[in-house]
């Protein structure tokens, strides 16, 4: 894991101090003797707020919460997406149907030439919607359809009208059924007819038919062939379902592993024997659409190079939304209450992380689905920087060295002065020298490891020196460094867990301190 001493790479960093060292050439006159010199490597003086939110990424954010404490935050929206379609279809097809009446004098008052009795036929017409899971009830729908075709085959030779009565079928404006009346004109033995039947509402009560009750008027006889029929065909296209009231049964859906690689700027770059005391891994199942109240069995989540798992044996129940109008959210966490979670943060950035094995869950019941409903999962991990640490390890890197008449240096040491307003000690027990390219060129044990800058208490910071020498095979690599790196190993108070906040200050110098050989040394 990482965090919390990015506090001391971004105060050495970000802080300034002479990169151009041992330039002789600056003097005024030569002599022979051998004088110390003190050349500032680093300085700062920053608050934990001002150093750590530099470093936050675009996926992670630094915050204060309510307390003044700092917190890394990292979201990852939409780790999954459950839409209406993965629960019922709601695509429609196409429909054809037709029906056929028969036209004989026994309904026909010759003598006056209108009809004794309407003459009623009922075509019964399944409700065509793509059932995705078995025993589904409709109750009630509202849809639109594009366009509706009648072809009328006038075999009979009458005048007449034909309506056509959507029995389950009901304008959602007038609230009236659909009926639309077809013309018959002697004469003329097809009749075309095409509309548009937008904004309707079905009403089945859990019934998958629409009865078509046709009602035949007949007005003019006069060239009519007896024992005749009248033909007519049907057909619908662009149905469009805009909601569904349903009966559904009891579904489980799997949730498909997935996978990410966070990268969080502050986790990056420590390691060692720590870990944070409050994560929390929060799931927001955002509904719009999906009127029904739903269950999580957790996902299980798995940093596959570190061979970690986050995992909880409980079960969230979070409410659906079923007017469509907005969206409601429902939270459920993984924390230290019910999972593993401490042990896994530390290996959360920059690890391979995959996710699945749980399921949605439906009990089962009345249900309102709306055409582009959906159900969709955001993750976020907060972390309050509260961490307890026996080892927390960081390596800073002091760039672009540039040591003038280095190899005069007869004895050289670096010194780390300042005031610690954190609640953690921190040592160097280690130097590293680098080349131009990142070679390692020496390592510099700290002879004396136990000297550290001591932890800020109740009473308020504390101040600190920490002081590393150069021995002569050391010294022989000084002149080719071009980098310096710094091993900072970082302690919380045993017993104790450090909590940063953002008014916490560092102020801190690192200096190179050089006795250096001035015989010799040529001044222009």
């Amino acid at each position: 894991m990482r965090i919390v001493f990015v506090i001391v790479s971004i105060c050495l960093c970000c802080s300034c101090g002479d990169r151009d060292l041992l330039d002789f050439d600056k003097m005024d006159k030569p002599q022979g003797w051998e004088p110390t010199f003190s050349f500032v490597l680093a300085r700062g003086d920053f608050s934990m707020w001002d150093l750590l939110k530099e470093s936050a990424s675009d996926s992670a954010t630094l915050k204060k919460d309510e307390n003044g404490q700092l917190l890394i935050e990292y979201k990852r929206p939409e780790i999954y997406t459950i839409g209406v379609d993965d629960l019922y279809s709601m695509k429609a097809e196409d429909m054809f149907f037709n029906g056929s009446f028969p036209i004989n004098r026994s309904y026909i008052d010759a003598g006056k030439g209108t009809v004794q009795n309407p003459y009623y036929d009922t075509l019964r017409v399944p409700f065509q919607l793509e059932q995705l899971l078995p025993e589904v009830s409709i109750r009630e729908a509202t849809l639109s359809i594009k366009s509706m075709t009648f072809i009328v085959m006038n075999n009979a030779n009458i005048g007449g009208t034909l309506t056509v009565v959507c029995e389950n079928l009901y304008s959602l404006e007038t609230g009236d059924k659909i009926a639309i009346p077809l013309t018959l004109t002697p004469g003329k033995p097809i009749t075309f007819y095409s509309t548009e039947v937008p904004n309707l509402k079905a009403v089945l009560n859990g019934s998958d038919i629409v009865p078509l009750t046709f009602v035949l008027k007949v007005t003019d006889i006069a060239q009519m062939q007896n024992n005749q029929n009248v033909l007519i065909d049907i057909a619908t296209a662009g149905v469009d379902y805009k909601n569904v009231n349903l009966f559904l049964p009891s579904a489980e859906i799997p949730l498909p592993q997935k996978s990410f690689i966070p990268e969080i700027a502050l986790l990056n770059d420590l390691s060692g024997d720590f870990e944070f005391v409050r994560p929390e891994l929060q799931i927001t199942a955002r509904t719009k659409g999906l009127g029904a109240d739903f269950y999580l069995r957790p996902m299980v989540f798995t940093a596959v190079n570190a061979g970690k798992m986050l995992q909880t044996d409980e079960v969230f129940g979070f409410a659906g939304e079923n007017q469509n109008v907005n969206e409601v959210c429902n939270n459920f966490s993984y924390d230290i209450s019910n999972s593993n979670i401490q042990e896994f943060t530390d290996v959360w950035s920059g690890n391979k992380i995959e996710y699945g094995g749980g399921e949605l869950r439906y009990g089962g019941g009345e249900m309102w689905l709306y055409a582009g409903g959906k159900l969709i999962f955001d993750l976020t991990l907060k972390i309050p920087l509260e961490l307890s640490a026996t080892e927390l390890v960081y390596y800073d890197t002091i760039r672009d060295l540039n040591l003038k008449n280095a190899d005069k240096i007869l004895e050289a040491r670096l010194r780390m002065v300042g005031e610690n307003g954190i609640q953690m000690e921190f040592g160097i027990p280690e130097v590293l020298l680098l080349d131009g390219n990142n070679g390692l060129l020496d390592r510099i044990a700290n002879e004396n490891p136990d000297l550290v800058f001591p932890a800020a208490n109740e009473a308020g910071p504390a101040n600190g020196s920490i002081l590393i020498a150069f021995n002569e095979k050391n010294l022989r690599y000084l002149a080719k460094s071009k980098r310096i790196v710094l091993k900072i190993v970082a302690k919380s108070t045993p017993g104790k867990t450090a909590v940063i906040d953002a008014i916490s200050r560092l102020t801190l110098r690192l200096n190179l301190e050089a006795r250096v050989d001035m015989g010799g040394v040529v001044f222009d």
